[in-house]
């Protein structure tokens, strides 16, 4: 299988630059700064949504959300995605999400920043590029820490839609070889897509 030689465009600027990104929510942003756990019960009327920051807290993603952009798929069996989509309708930002983590024992639930070991071991489980990308031809990306966002490349189609299209064209293939497990053929998501996106006349 033949990739450009930086399919993920390491150099390509992000969709919102560094200077003009917006100010975190309240939040997140005390997230952020967390340096010792903080009790559930003393972080307001909604303690959970303290518990799992994600990408969709962040304001720049809401504003590329609201200019079209949507985030790439979160499965891993999909982590390829943004290499093989056409550049001009990819991109990316700056993942600001805050690393924290439940704590339940010894006393009450909190939330506390991750240790150093513990953002090791979080950047190795939330980018582990290396094994998600085992098998596909695509090389591992030089630069971590992206935030991928896609948009549709065919028109009247969403980008919810390809990616179902991939989908379920790569277990049908996988199927017709005969394979027992749909969802382990890697390879199969990858030419799916190229085929999905090759489909449209502006690819």
């Amino acid at each position: 299988m033949t990739v450009a030689v930086d399919p993920w465009g390491s150099q390509e600027p992000p969709l919102i630059a560094e200077e003009d990104l917006p100010a975190l929510p309240e939040r997140i942003d005390r997230l952020a700064k967390l340096d010792t756990p903080v009790r559930l019960t003393d972080l307001g009327e909604d303690p959970e949504s303290w518990e799992s920051p994600s990408a969709r807290d962040l304001p720049e993603v809401e504003l590329l959300r609201q200019d079209g952009w949507v985030l790439a798929p979160e499965e891993s069996f999909l982590a390829f995605l943004p290499a093989v989509w056409p550049t001009e309708h990819r991109g990316w930002v700056r993942n600001r999400v805050p690393s924290v983590w439940l704590c339940t024992y010894p006393g009450p639930p909190a939330v506390a920043p991750l240790t150093e070991k513990d953002r090791w071991r979080d950047a190795e489980s939330r980018e582990d590029y290396p094994f998600h990308l085992e098998g596909t031809g695509i090389p591992v990306p030089s630069r971590l820490g992206r935030i991928w966002l896609l948009r549709s490349p065919v028109e009247g189609a969403s980008v919810e839609q390809l990616v179902q299209r991939v989908v379920e064209r790569a277990h049908q293939r996988a199927r017709q070889d005969g394979e027992a497990d749909p969802w382990d053929g890697k390879p199969y998501f990858v030419e799916a897509a190229r085929e999905v996106l090759a489909e449209d006349p502006a690819r």
